[in-house]
């Protein structure tokens, strides 16, 4: 690791942390198998740290990438309607993905175009939806998932009907 540590790139500058972290990977798995295959006694990678990869913040999509996203459901079928509204809603509330999973129906209040989503820690919010977000979902709840027989209150449901 050491060795890994103070390498260089062609560049000439020091691999990164995920990289490091990587080499590491794969020399502890082949140490793994060595003694798995009989010819090691002991695996010395168990004693080598490795590096803690930095985490990074997530890119923001451009607006020409965000409009193409919106526009990608075409068409009337129950899974475009159910894409397009999945789509419009994360955008419109700024949810999390687990958010938007974990709605039921009743948690949209298309009068009052709202949405209640509960986020990280059980911490429930009330979050605004636009008006291009409330006719998605209805034309979903309408047009496309009964069409699904749903067998739960999921509003985002799959073609077999369940969560």
């Amino acid at each position: 690791m050491a060795w890994v540590r103070a390498a260089r790139t062609v560049k000439g500058q020091p691999y990164a942390p995920s990289t490091v972290a990587r080499t590491l990977v794969a020399v502890r798995g082949l140490h793994r198998f060595l003694v798995r295959e009989g010819l090691g006694t002991v695996d010395p990678s168990t004693q080598v740290t490795g590096p803690r990869p930095g985490r990074s913040l997530p890119k923001a999509l451009t607006i020409a990438q965000t409009e193409a996203l919106l526009a990608a459901p075409v068409g009337d079928e129950p899974a475009a309607l159910r894409d397009r509204a999945m789509l419009e809603v994360l955008y419109a509330a700024g949810l999390r993905i687990t958010e938007l999973v974990d709605l039921d129906v009743d948690d949209v209040d298309l009068t009052a175009r709202t949405v209640r989503a509960v986020g990280k820690g059980d911490k429930e919010r009330i979050v605004p939806l636009g008006r291009v977000a409330q006719r998605a979902v209805e034309a979903w709840l309408v047009r496309g998932r009964p069409a699904w027989r749903p067998t739960v209150p999921a509003l985002v449901v799959n073609r077999r009907g369940g969560g």
